[in-house]
């Protein structure tokens, strides 16, 4: 069984023998899916990527350390729900589970793998399954689990909450609920409480083979605070990912 676990300062940024070499070759932006920005997430608007928490050492009971803008390391409260968690596995554990491997640089590789929600359909898609859905054609097959408090309404502990999974014409897709107002991929606007469709895609991850880690290239999941953030992982995102479990729906290629 793989486990996820989160980066630390030293692998982003660090000492030579220490830093994974992915970040070298591709920086540490990345780009927020649409289920991420739905989920609280902010982004610069210049080039859609986000803030994602790193491990931290801080003496505090609140701050933590994040990446931004152009490599940026900053620091900010740890129940902020707006940035992003950037996960990261131990490959040799995934491997065979990998597919569309490539090497894009000397002891890198991009390859693919499982499935979780990432761009909002098209307007006339979202009517179509919305028309499916309330008809009653369609059947919740899995589950997403979210934080279902408000991003202001942070003094409790995580209180998890599951967002539906449908599949239709043999792909997957989630009913998401809007935590704050959004522009999507799809060029439509959602207020804060709307209900969107967003496809599961395969699993976009940087390879370092020397440190035998694979890093999530973009951005997918936001909304849950640093405090939160490793219970959230261990305990919900690494069992909702699809890695271990054969998804014949997708079309894979070795």
């Amino acid at each position: 069984m793989y486990k996820l676990h989160s980066l630390t300062v030293e692998q982003v940024s660090g000492r030579e023998d220490t830093r994974l070499k992915i970040f070298d070759y591709y920086g540490t932006e990345a780009k927020v899916t649409d289920y991420a920005i739905l989920k609280n997430a902010f982004i610069y608007n210049n080039n859609n990527t986000g803030k994602w928490w790193v491990d931290s050492d801080y003496d505090s009971d609140n701050i933590a350390n994040f990446y931004g803008l152009d490599g940026y390391l900053g620091f900010s409260i740890k129940n902020d729900c707006s940035y992003c968690i950037r996960p990261a596995i131990k490959y040799s554990d995934i491997s065979d589970m990998c597919f569309n491997k490539r090497i894009t640089g000397p002891g890198i590789l991009e390859a693919r793998v499982g499935s979780y929600p990432n761009f909002a359909v098209s307007k006339s898609l979202q009517n179509k399954l919305f028309r499916l859905y309330q008809q009653g054609f369609l059947f919740p097959v899995d589950y997403k689990s979210m934080d279902a408090r408000d991003k202001n309404n942070l003094i409790f502990d995580f209180l998890a909450y599951k967002e539906p999974v449908f599949v239709y014409n043999n792909e997957r897709y989630v009913l998401a609920t809007a935590k704050q107002s959004s522009l999507l991929s799809n060029g439509c606007r959602y207020k804060k409480g709307d209900k969107v469709w967003v496809k599961e895609t395969p699993i976009n991850l940087l390879i370092d083979l020397k440190h035998d880690t694979a890093v999530f290239k973009d951005l997918i999941v936001a909304g849950i605070p640093y405090i939160n953030h490793k219970q959230y992982i261990n305990n919900y995102l690494s069992n909702e990912l699809g890695i271990d479990k054969p998804k014949t729906y997708l079309k894979r290629k070795s």
